[in-house]
């Protein structure tokens, strides 16, 4: 018996589709133009995507994740041809699709750049799910070339977090204005005080930083001290430094005291900073700030909230 899926009522079709996996709904919109129009105006809850580029260059994967979180498909690019599967064009390249039975897909297509690849599929499901949220990761063991690194960063600014695990070259270059994104976490070997400060992201983490100094990061503080920067919200900074005092005078360093602010800061999505230790500054227009220094992290930290809500976090 043959079900047609468009003899349903608009109102129950629409229902259909909501509850149908991001990756149904994806081969789906291969079918017919009608249908790829109907999956753009159904509200499906896709939040966003998570891009993870392993450093070597030879595999990326797209997670797609709907409300709450939750992971609703993969989408593996670049693996070799291997069997014949469904074949589909975007933008002039044909991709070829097979779907694995753990809710995922893997895709080949003759575009000669794995980032090309890349940036086809992702177009077309930010086209299909109207959502334009990345996170993106660069993982891997293999230290990451300059060229390809570059690459990455200029194709995915828009993402909301941009992470690099992988190892980095102490020689790479950039402007720093070329980061968008709000959260930025990656290695510092190159980082020098004048990147430092062009960088424009509201969260910043930098691990193994060569070049940096205290006087560095207690530079950044008197900065933000005497800007009217409101978006700003934390740095941390992982440095082998023997000095725990913050040579802060002109910020009246304060003892953290709990009608203040709370204790605990919301650092991530999943961990609270323990600040009872830190030492807290209030700006002209009110915002206060806290410097605290955790083993070899140095951290500087904005409440734009004065007593967060940090239930279910693991306190750090």
């Amino acid at each position: 018996m043959v079900f047609t899926l468009f003899k349903l009522p608009i109102l129950c079709l629409e229902c259909c589709l909501k509850n149908m996996d991001a990756l149904d709904l994806l081969f789906l919109s291969f079918t017919s133009r009608k249908l790829l129009n109907l999956i753009r105006r159904t509200r499906t809850s896709v939040i966003r995507f998570g891009v993870e580029c392993d450093s070597a260059g030879y595999r990326t994967v797209v997670t797609i994740v709907r409300r709450g979180g939750v992971e609703n498909g993969k989408w593996t690019f670049n693996l070799p041809f291997s069997v014949p599967g469904i074949k589909k064009w975007i933008k002039g390249w044909e991709f070829m699709f097979w779907r694995n039975p753990n809710n995922s897909i893997q895709s080949y297509t003759t575009v000669s750049h794995i980032h090309e690849e890349l940036n086809l599929g992702l177009a077309y499901l930010m086209y299909l799910f109207k959502c334009k949220t990345l996170r993106v990761s660069i993982t891997g063991l293999t230290t990451i070339d300059n060229g390809k690194l570059k690459f990455l960063i200029e194709n995915f600014r828009i993402a909301e977090r941009f992470e690099i695990s992988a190892p980095m070259h102490s020689t790479f270059q950039c402007d720093p204005e070329i980061f968008q994104s709000k959260e930025l976490v990656m290695g510092g070997e190159w980082i020098t005080r004048d990147i430092l400060f062009g960088l424009k992201c509201s969260c910043i983490f930098l691990k193994n930083c060569h070049i940096l100094q205290m006087k560095d990061f207690e530079a950044f503080i008197r900065r933000w001290y005497n800007s009217t920067d409101t978006e700003f919200r934390q740095l941390a900074m992982v440095v082998d430094l023997p000095r725990n005092r913050f040579n802060l005078k002109r910020q009246k360093l304060m003892k953290w005291d709990p009608e203040m602010r709370s204790r605990y800061y919301p650092f991530n999505e999943t961990e609270a900073l323990d600040c009872e230790n830190g030492k807290d500054c209030v700006r002209n227009d009110g915002l206060l700030a806290t410097v605290l220094k955790k083993q070899k992290m140095f951290i500087f930290v904005v409440w734009h909230e004065r007593h967060p809500d940090v239930t279910g976090l693991q306190i750090v």
